[in-house]
């Protein structure tokens, strides 16, 4: 985008240092700003009564529900902070101004949407189309591959929301852990030793141009 948008919207902006498990927004709402992660993890759920299921994570750096702010159009989902996090909240409004009047925010915030849009995809291929021992594996896959290839991964989420993620129920997930362990998965509390990654993906029938990005 071009200097002068940037720094329309950049003195509009305000920088929260926020704790974990702060609610940023609720489904329904409609949007006030466009929030940026700059630090941290931020969980997308949904939630019905007293049902809650978790969505995706947001990692830092990253724009999150971009559609809706794009659209106007009341949030689909709920976001909350899982760690300590710096959120850059741009004015929803003054954000819209700025992409009708600058192509180069336009074709970024195009390509945004679609990572995001393409994400959710990849969630929904892998709860359709894998069996719940196949969505952990593939899971672990895709965190080694962010690791940098190190066998020892170590969760940043709960058990309990990890299990909501994958659509499983968190005595399900114990189950696959177990059972996973023939594959060379050995869990010690947030810890997991993965000695065969190989294995792995041919368990998870990891497909590196449909699973990764």
């Amino acid at each position: 985008m071009s200097a002068r948008e940037l720094d329309l919207l950049i003195g509009t902006s305000t920088l929260l240092e926020l704790p974990s498990r702060k609610t940023l927004f609720s489904e329904g709402q409609r949007p006030a700003f466009l929030h940026i992660l700059m630090d941290g993890t931020v969980e997308l759920f949904v939630r019905r009564g007293r049902r809650e299921s978790s969505v995706t994570l947001v990692q830092k750096e990253t724009p999150f529900i971009l559609a809706a702010v794009v659209k106007d159009a009341p949030y689909l989902m709920s976001a909350r902070t899982l760690t300590d996090s710096r959120v850059l909240c741009i004015p929803a409004s003054r954000f819209r101004v700025s992409m009708r009047r600058d192509p180069g925010l336009s074709l970024s915030t195009a390509f945004e949407i679609s990572d995001a849009f393409r994400t959710v995809v990849r969630q929904l291929r892998a709860q359709r189309l894998r069996s719940a021992k196949m969505r952990l594996a593939n899971y672990l896959v895709d965190l080694h591959r962010k690791s940098n290839g190190t066998n020892i991964i170590r969760l940043e989420i709960s058990k309990r929301r990890l299990a909501s993620l994958l659509g499983l129920k968190p005595e399900s997930l114990s189950r696959v852990f177990a059972d996973l362990g023939q594959h060379g998965v050995h869990v010690h509390g947030e810890e997991i030793t993965v000695t065969d990654f190989e294995l792995l993906e041919d368990l998870a029938q990891y497909d590196r141009d449909l699973d990764s990005e």
